[in-house]
């Protein structure tokens, strides 16, 4: 019988264990679960039109299994491997194709790791059974397969397009220069844990992610670092970052139509959501409603567009910079906070919102059971990052020692050497007094 696309675990046919991921070190063991409600153990399954052939994503992680030198590997990647099926004594081999090797259980013991092995298939430590759990999910498409989809439904509808962009152009209020920039994007090779886990978070369930960190500490460099690789994948739906110096970069209602327009080009479904809205409420622009702005025109488009397939992330910097000339600060920062938050159980599972801001007692308090993450100056993954910027070995220490921990600062002098004159500007630099403590310095 046919295998059809679904969720399975995979069990072993001589030992009967399941194959369950191990998170902390991305490997395949076998499961010392002992009830069969685990995510880890559960995967989805998309099989060729001969069953020969078969995708493997694990539920929990959302990444797919591929080949190591020795074992299969959950590699934090949304790259499809293709491994190959041969149908064995009524159970199933699953191998590389490439050199033939395929899994088995190192032994019988539960935690056994699952090895890539060129003993042949007939032996049982090789022969799996595919269980169906029952679970009926829409196999998620690749990042690549999502961006190919979204250019060519560009480019068939380009006339709708352009009438929707000056529909939305005249209706909406927005603010220009708000968005991503590449070039205030991480240093290549920086800050790599902490950008893999927000990439892992994009695929999981989720839909809210907080990071705090002191002034300095490089989080909107973090965040244009987030943007730039999702407008990559083809799944960057908008970004905002907020500016104390430019009082409408601080206009939570000027966020909300900011990113709205930006969402209306990301979809021509989210579009003609957006349109709708707007044709049956002409003043929900200029609404004095946080609520129901942030819902007509950024949660409801997107819940009702049914063809956007995979994730669709929202990028707003500085959450602690908001205010509104005709509201008290903490009032209106907080009315925004409270909408997001509120607004959480009907987020549409496609739609992630990803915010960085100081570590402020409301914005931590109101967004506490959600994803946050606290970035610290002090930090050995820091330093070492730091270090990353530096023009010549023998000045790393003494840089390092100078940024106290600013990743703002160490960004700045990097610009400011590799201008000109670099030797020169790099002993100026070097001759200068080290920052003050952080902790004593005014915002």
């Amino acid at each position: 019988m046919r295998l059809a696309d679904g969720v399975y675990r995979i069990k072993n046919a001589r030992t009967e264990n399941y194959v369950t991921l191990l998170s902390k070190f991305s490997d395949l063991v076998s499961s010392e679960q002992v009830d069969r409600n685990c995510k880890e153990e559960e995967w989805r399954i998309e099989f060729s039109d001969t069953n020969e052939k078969c995708t493997i994503q694990n539920r929990s992680l959302g990444t797919f299994a591929g080949p190591d030198l020795k074992r299969p590997h959950v590699r934090g990647t949304e790259t499809k491997h293709v491994w190959n099926i041969k149908k064995v004594d009524g159970n199933y081999a699953i191998h590389t194709g490439t050199g033939a090797k395929s899994w088995c259980f190192e032994n019988d013991r539960l935690n056994s790791q699952v090895f890539l092995r060129e003993e042949p298939p007939e032996s049982t430590y090789y022969q799996w059974r595919f269980e169906g759990t029952g679970i009926i999910e829409k196999l998620p498409l690749d990042v690549e397969t999502v961006r190919v989809i979204r250019q060519r439904r560009v480019s068939h509808d380009k006339l709708e397009w352009e009438e929707l962009t000056k529909f939305l152009s005249e209706k909406l209020p927005r603010v220009p220069g708000a968005t991503f920039m590449h070039e205030r994007a991480c240093l290549a090779g920086t800050r790599a844990t902490l950008l893999k886990t927000i990439s892992e978070w994009t695929m999981a369930s989720d839909s809210l992610y907080l990071l705090t960190a002191p002034a300095g500490a490089g989080k909107s460099t973090i965040a244009h670092t987030v943007a730039s690789q999702a407008q990559t994948k083809g799944i960057l739906g908008g970004s905002f970052f907020l500016h104390r110096d430019f009082n409408d970069r601080r206009e939570p209602h000027l966020v909300i139509n900011s990113l709205a327009f930006q969402l209306a080009h990301f979809d021509l479904e989210i579009a003609k959501n957006i349109r709708r809205a707007l044709t049956r409420d002409p003043d929900l622009p200029s609404s004095s409603s946080i609520h129901n702005k942030f819902f007509g025109l950024i949660v409801n488009p997107v819940k009702n567009a049914s063809d956007v397939k995979g994730p669709i992330l929202l990028v707003i910097d500085d959450l602690d910079a908001l205010v509104n000339g005709n509201a008290t600060h903490s009032n209106t920062r907080q009315t925004f906070l409270t909408c997001i938050a509120s607004l959480e159980p009907e987020l549409p599972s496609t739609l992630k919102i990803f915010m960085t801001s100081r570590p402020e007692a409301d914005i931590t308090l109101e967004l506490a059971s959600f994803w946050q993450c606290s970035l610290g100056l002090y930090t050995k993954e820091t330093q070492d990052d730091l270090k990353k910027y530096a023009i010549r070995s023998e000045a790393i220490c003494e840089l390092v020692r100078k940024a106290g921990g600013l990743f703002i600062w160490i960004q700045t002098v990097y610009l400011f050497v590799m201008q000109r004159d670099a030797s020169t500007r790099l002993t100026v630099v070097l001759s200068s007094q080290p920052l003050v403590d952080i902790e004593n310095e005014p915002d």
